[in-house]
């Protein structure tokens, strides 16, 4: 992998190499807002066929008003071509309003239903785990890997909720942990899709995921693609262009005792879509994860997991 610059690693860390905070809200605009707005995300072939469409529709609610402007045998007076002209804009309008309405309460139900099946989801995780948890963990390594990826698939689907991703197509999760006592390594423990290897492993210092742990705060990057930052932007997995446009990073941090004296791993939320996660730095997301994202702490310990060690009064 491509040797990454300490010096440019520091600016990134402080902020330094952040996109002005005009261009963020243009991109963020059109990356987001006007999707929501419009229905259907920006691109020079849905602005062209939206176009159209709107053409099309100014066409046919026009159309009195131009029968009687260009046909001299119209018998339409002016006053009936502007009120059937309006007639027709209120029927078209009455469709697109209906359309956005139900769309909205189909959303609404899906939204229940994920909900519903999320909580039920955990309450079976925590119902079969909890009798293995004061046993001999490496009788029951199956059952507690098999709760990790659970959890971690509710992270998933509470992230979906939270961005409206109801059917499931551009968010997915990733779960990072240290492969060695010295933090030199991070390895891909778990992944909430099958299209991409679990196993890989990568030096710690050329991951955005370490240095995201040894900040003890969350990140979000808007848009891996085109946003400046000293990492190569090509997939871990492959040299290829990486699958995912957005990543929030959220480290792990091993509170039970009381004080946040290390990490035992690092959740990636990654999308397909840039700037998935704004406005913001994505706190509401990250506290609607939190108890998620304990519950998978406490399961990585469990393991007695290789862990990054702060020092001792250490403040983030």
């Amino acid at each position: 992998m491509t040797q990454i610059d300490p010096t440019a690693i520091e600016q990134w860390q402080r902020g330094e190499c952040e996109r002005h905070r005009i261009t963020r809200l243009l991109l963020g605009t059109w990356h987001s807002h006007l999707p929501k707005l419009l229905g259907w995300r920006p691109s020079p072939w849905s602005l062209l066929f939206g176009g159209l469409a709107w053409l099309f529709v100014a066409i046919l609610t026009l159309w009195p008003i131009w029968s009687k402007l260009y046909d001299e045998a119209s018998t339409l007076t002016w006053p009936q071509a502007i009120l059937c002209s309006g007639v027709l804009s209120l029927m078209l309008l009455y469709k697109s309003a209906y359309d956005r309405v139900s769309g909205i309460l189909r959303s609404r139900h899906r939204k229940r239903r994920i909900m519903h099946r999320l909580s039920a989801e955990m309450r079976g995780i925590i119902a079969s785990l909890s009798p293995y948890i004061k046993r001999a963990k490496v009788e029951h390594q199956a059952e507690l890997n098999n709760a990790i990826r659970q959890v971690l698939q509710c992270i998933c689907r509470v992230a979906q909720i939270h961005v409206r991703d109801y059917e499931a197509m551009c968010i997915d999760a990733t779960l990072w942990v240290f492969d060695d006592p010295g933090c030199e390594q991070m390895r891909v423990q778990q992944r909430t899709t099958s299209s991409r290897p679990v196993g890989t492993t990568v030096k710690s210092r050329e991951l955005m995921a370490y240095y995201v742990a040894v900040s003890r705060n969350h990140r979000v990057i808007q848009d891996f693609l085109s946003d400046p930052h000293p990492f190569p932007k090509t997939g871990l997995s492959s040299q290829g262009t990486p699958p995912y446009r957005s990543i929030l990073l959220i480290p792990l941090l091993d509170t039970i005792s009381g004080t946040p004296n290390n990490c035992v791993g690092v959740v990636s939320i990654d999308s397909s879509q840039a700037y998935q996660f704004w406005p913001g730095a994505a706190d509401d997301l990250v506290q609607k994860v939190s108890p998620y994202s304990a519950w998978l702490t406490v399961l990585l310990k469990l393991n007695n997991p290789n862990c990054l060690s702060y020092p001792e009064g250490r403040q983030s």
